[in-house]
């Protein structure tokens, strides 16, 4: 049921079950052969979609215990509730416990900035490529990272910069 606490055999057979490859990015769990839990959810974002993207993976990342890693874009299209909206993501990544965030493009800087105030450490960068790159400089085969955004944003390209580089990663991984 939906109150139960889930577990770490719960969360890893749920991660096994919903890697089917084709989620076309809508809250699709996967574990990379590195050990490395993505979850991909970047096919869109609203500020309710968001803060509950996130207590999601809050929660198996506690259940697994992995380090929670966000990476979220700009939500588009929010007009006059853009700043609320963006403000009330960012006090839901305090409430997460994430380890760290990267906050894409426009007004995802009003996340990085609250999420800031309230403890985690946040970066606000311009574009999916460098949020990409920036996460691959800190991320471990044990965390959990959750992708979010907009379509327009891109943030898909941070999934594929992560699923690209976990063989490399998995072997390194190997070797130490």
């Amino acid at each position: 049921g939906l109150g139960e606490r889930l577990d770490a055999a719960t969360c890893a057979a749920a991660f096994a079950l919903a890697d089917v490859g084709a989620g076309a990015g809508r809250l699709v769990p996967r574990l990379l052969p590195s050990g490395l839990a993505l979850i991909d959810d970047s096919y869109n974002g609203n500020p309710a979609s968001t803060c509950a993207s996130i207590k999601a993976a809050a929660e198996i990342a506690q259940a697994t215990g992995r380090r929670l890693l966000l990476v979220l874009g700009e939500m588009l299209e929010l007009g006059a509730e853009s700043e609320k909206g963006h403000d009330q993501v960012g006090h839901a990544v305090v409430q997460s416990g994430a380890a760290q965030l990267f906050a894409v493009r426009g007004d995802a800087a009003r996340i990085a900035a609250r999420a800031a105030e309230g403890g985690v450490l946040a970066a606000f960068v311009e574009s999916s490529a460098d949020a990409a790159a920036r996460l691959l400089d800190v991320v471990q085969p044990a965390d959990l990272v959750l992708i979010k955004g907009s379509r327009g944003v891109g943030t898909e390209r941070v999934v594929h910069a992560l699923t690209e580089s976990d063989p490399e990663r998995a072997s390194r991984g190997a070797a130490a």
